[in-house]
């Protein structure tokens, strides 16, 4: 599968080998912070790589464009405890550094098999208030940090999830907000013939979800929302960006509330910046949790204000700038009354817009992001280092 090299040597004068496993690189948000990741690093001083614990998944190719190797491991559903050698093998073959892993199945058999490997460095990147975790899946989280260097949460509402509810070490806990590149969103466009071509009135409000289609996404709030928003709105319309296991649900729903004439179901997209430049608010409705959204911090770039629901990290990205409003979770009510509000103000919308492009520039910026890791990465290497040279 590789083939061996040559041990780094000491800091400073070999790059640092940086293994990033994840279950895919699937098009969501951990993911992406990934590819980020990877393609960003200083490559005079790192060298990224990135396993997959089952497929590639279709971001694998932007990896590889960009210079980045891929390996699948192949692993079976369920207790595959086959991958827990072939990851440590690949860890000693490659001679890595630092294994940074991403979501809960990478999590557990990334930390695992690097604590096994001898892998000098171990951190994991928090991406979400987990409350969909029991105590079993808790105390995991608690064992496995004994082993881990650092956990990376990316909002301070995930840190404090993971000191109160997981009992980890203050110490091992660290914020780093989740970083995009605001290049993408700039430019002309024609929004008019954007919105002809994604099959909505160019004329009508338009209102966008960029989110996996999973029960905590909250969509059936949006559309319910939406439904009641058509009575002073009769020409307004829903784009869902994503693709998963509630497509079928949720277009059966909106087909009940009448609304097929006034939603596309769009599935995964490579032209969301497009898409979020032609929408008018950026919705986020979900119920159960969040960490520091990607969708939230792009509608934010595009000068889009956004209405999110009061879970996880939405408040925090949101925080005192103005760039949107925040609403109840599961509650239809209230996301409608604050859609409404916004699409009868114009003029606030434009300043909620351009507030949130100025706070994605000011604490989200990619650049920020990546130096911030860096920084970990060879402090904690070097303390590794340190430590056994005595």
């Amino acid at each position: 599968m590789t083939q061996p090299l040559p041990a780094a040597s000491a800091a400073g004068s070999a790059p640092i080998r940086v293994l990033y496993l994840v279950e895919s690189m699937e098009i969501a948000g951990a993911e992406q912070v990934v590819l980020s990741l990877a393609r960003g690093l200083d490559r005079d001083r790192f060298i990224p790589e990135i396993g997959c614990l089952t497929v590639e998944g279709p971001l694998a190719p932007r990896l590889r464009e960009a210079g980045v190797p891929v390996v699948a491991l192949g692993k079976r559903p369920g207790l595959d405890v086959s991958v827990v050698p072939r990851l440590m093998r690949m860890m000693r073959q490659r001679r890595i550094d630092i294994v940074h892993t991403h979501v809960w199945n990478a999590d557990v058999w990334g930390r695992v098999s690097a604590a096994l490997a001898g892998v000098p460095v171990r951190i994991t990147t928090a991406h979400s208030v987990d409350v969909w975790k029991g105590r079993a899946q808790l105390s995991v989280d608690r064992c496995l940090s004994m082993v881990t260097q650092r956990v990376v949460c990316v909002s301070e509402a995930v840190r404090t999830f993971y000191a109160d509810r997981a009992g980890i070490a203050a110490e091992k806990l660290t914020v780093i907000y989740n970083g995009i590149d605001v290049q993408p969103f700039d430019g002309p466009i024609d929004v008019a013939a954007k919105r002809r071509a994604l099959g909505v009135d160019p004329a009508g409000p338009v209102l966008s979800v960029v989110a996996r289609l999973l029960p905590e996404k909250g969509h059936r709030h949006f559309l319910e929302a939406l439904a009641a928003l058509r009575g002073a709105q009769p020409r307004i319309s829903g784009l869902i960006v994503g693709q998963g296991v509630m497509r079928a649900e949720l277009e059966a729903r909106s087909r009940e509330l009448g609304l097929l004439d006034s939603v596309r179901f769009l599935g995964e997209r490579t032209d969301v910046p497009e898409i979020l430049r032609a929408t008018d608010i950026l919705v986020l409705p979900s119920t159960l949790r969040e960490g520091l959204s990607i969708s939230l911090l792009e509608a934010m770039a595009a000068r889009r204000p956004v209405v999110a629901s009061d879970v996880g990290g939405n408040r925090e990205t949101i925080g005192d700038s103005g760039a949107g409003l925040v609403v109840p979770p599961a509650d239809s009510r209230s996301l409608a009354v604050a859609l409404e509000a916004l699409l009868a103000d114009p003029e606030r919308a434009h300043r909620m817009g351009e507030a949130g492009r100025a706070k994605v520039e000011r604490d989200f910026d990619i650049r920020r992001m990546v130096r911030q890791t860096e920084t970990i990465y060879t402090d904690l290497l070097a303390d590794r280092r340190r430590m056994r040279a005595h």
